[in-house]
């Protein structure tokens, strides 16, 4: 259904799955919003790694760095439910890529459609019953899309006269993945993906990407069948990183400037983690671990392009365990709970950092932060004949992000700051569904409440002291 689909990107195609929706900044790069969350408030994942897109502003989220033709399926988890994986107020989207098929296959694909959509990709592979395969090719690139009075998107924002016709994105991936079984039980998965990402146009944004470029690395063991209980344990590692370059040298805002743009951007994040889980019966018990690096700097022309720490070298480190039990009761009843504890450790580099931004407007010129990040389930399913009925409980807490704790930026008229002081934000939802279902008809009913605490958001802030440096009110 994916590959089928007419969107151009992951994040469009949820967008019409209900309980999902797009928020959409152009002619691709949909942002996932699930349950009135996005973003930040997701865990959006791929393969089970963390990957975060670099720019300040969320012109590229995770989902946008995975090609379809690499999509085998992609599962969704509402609300704060995943114990596994650490920060999913709203919930999980977990993209999973192909794997090889037994024997040689090679699929070559070629989609065309409204505004210059072209998608051409070839996936050839071999599996084997010890060493198996993968590899492909894909290219995306599109016009600017319509209105229904025939105007581009080009047309209706600040675009240049001689820019109105330029293509919208132009983005190129490849990808490989080898898979060994030294033995039976035992699987070792090794996967990289390059993503090289030309000009995307974001009319929804105050700039467009000149390129924006992207690594994944994955590494992963399981091993299945081990001593009486036939327990199995998985491993995981895997490397992201983001190289991203931003300015409006398309828009009219950069008319008569000393260079091409008036503003721009360079941002850069990695982010290395890994994880180990072991299941044992009925238990499933691990810990997981990751490291974000964020460094963006901003140059304007009002500031006679100054750089400007806008991130400045900001790293988080987290780390904790969780587990999750699941039994069955009896006359149709099943029980699952969990939990997990984690620490997370903020620091911004104080040799970047515009601390009299966060003195000015916040009273404050810390540069680090802990935070404890809590989370729990429960859930209650019935199943007799057609019907199956669950009821839920959750919580789950994020702590906040570089840009929302450390950004920093002078302008015209208006800064941009953020607060080194804000607590994590902590969800906790109540999750009810019905379902029914025979032959062919299946009908499917659901409700929920959430209660966000200390949800972060942007607001406008008066400035609080005289700081040296920091002329606007």
């Amino acid at each position: 259904e994916l590959r089928e689909t007419s969107a151009v990107d992951v994040g469009e195609a949820l967008g019409w799955k209900a309980g999902l929706w797009r928020l959409r900044k152009g002619g691709i790069a949909n942002d996932i919003v699930l349950r009135g969350l996005q973003s930040r408030d997701l865990n959006v994942l791929i393969d089970g790694q963390r990957v975060y897109g670099a720019c300040p502003n969320h012109m590229d989220p995770a989902a946008f760095h995975v090609d379809f033709a690499e999509v085998d399926r992609v599962e969704v988890g509402k609300g704060p439910f995943d114990v596994k994986n650490q920060g999913g107020l709203g919930g999980t989207v977990n993209v999973v890529t192909r794997k090889p098929e037994p024997g040689w296959h090679a699929t070559p694909t070629l989609a065309a459609g409204s505004f210059g959509l072209v998608n051409p990709s070839l996936t050839a592979g071999r599996g084997g019953q010890r060493l198996s395969a993968l590899a492909g090719y894909s290219e995306r690139r599109g016009d600017p899309f319509e209105d229904g009075d025939g105007r581009r998107f080009t047309e209706l924002a600040n675009y240049r006269p001689e820019n109105q016709g330029d293509r919208a994105f132009s983005i190129g991936t490849a990808w490989g993945r080898v898979l060994w079984a030294p033995a039976n039980g035992h699987q070792l998965d090794v996967a990289y993906t390059r993503q090289d990402s030309g000009a995307v146009l974001y009319p929804y944004l105050l700039m467009d990407a000149l390129w924006d470029d992207t690594d994944r690395l994955n590494l992963r063991y399981e091993a299945t069948g081990l001593g009486e209980r036939k327990a199995s344990v998985r491993a995981q590692g895997y490397l992201t990183q983001v190289d991203h370059w931003m300015t409006d040298e398309r828009r009219t805002s950069s008319l008569a400037k000393p260079r091409a743009y008036s503003m721009g951007t360079r941002a850069e994040t990695r982010t290395a983690g890994g994880k180990v889980e072991a299941v044992v019966g009925s238990l499933t018990f691990g810990a997981e671990g990751h490291e974000r690096y964020w460094d963006a700097t901003n140059e304007m022309a009002g500031s006679a392009y100054a750089p400007q720490a806008m991130i400045p070298g900001v790293t988080v480190r987290t780390a904790g365990v969780f587990a999750e039990y699941v039994r069955v009761l009896g006359h149709g009843f099943a029980l699952s709970a969990g939990g997990r504890l984690d620490q997370a450790r903020s620091e911004a580099d104080g040799a970047r950092a515009n601390t009299a931004l966060y003195e000015a407007y916040q009273g404050t010129s810390a540069l680090e932060a802990d935070d404890t990040l809590p989370a729990a389930k429960a859930r209650v399913a019935w199943h007799r004949g057609a019907w199956d009925l669950a009821f839920g409980v959750g919580h789950a807490a994020r702590a906040p992000e570089a840009t929302e704790r450390y950004l920093a930026l002078r302008r015209m008229g208006t800064d941009w700051v953020g607060n080194p002081g804000l607590d994590p934000s902590r969800n906790t939802a109540l999750d009810a569904s019905a379902t029914f279902t025979r032959g062919g008809f299946r009908l499917e009913a659901a409700v929920y409440r959430s209660r966000v605490a200390d949800f972060i958001t942007v607001y406008d802030q008066a400035r609080r002291a005289a700081v040296p440096g920091v002329a606007n009110a």
